[in-house]
């Protein structure tokens, strides 16, 4: 299964989320684009990997140092 048919199995915040992650933005900057409080989005991002993982669907983490 592809990236984005993996994704489409979430809830959308939580897959919008993981999408802006793997494309490289910071906390600080998938808060603004979530309109959430800065320290919500650690927590938020947990919770949709052990979704993902619920599904048996893990995704590849980006590379550490673009964050």
């Amino acid at each position: 299964m592809d990236e984005e048919s993996t994704l489409a199995r979430l809830p959308e915040g939580y897959a919008e989320a993981l999408r802006l992650r793997r494309q490289g933005l910071d906390d600080a900057a998938i808060a603004e684009r979530l309109r959430l409080e800065p320290q919500a989005v650690g927590p938020l991002l947990q919770l949709a990997e052990a979704k993902l993982a619920a599904l048996g669907e893990p995704l590849d983490e980006p590379d550490s140092a673009e964050r």
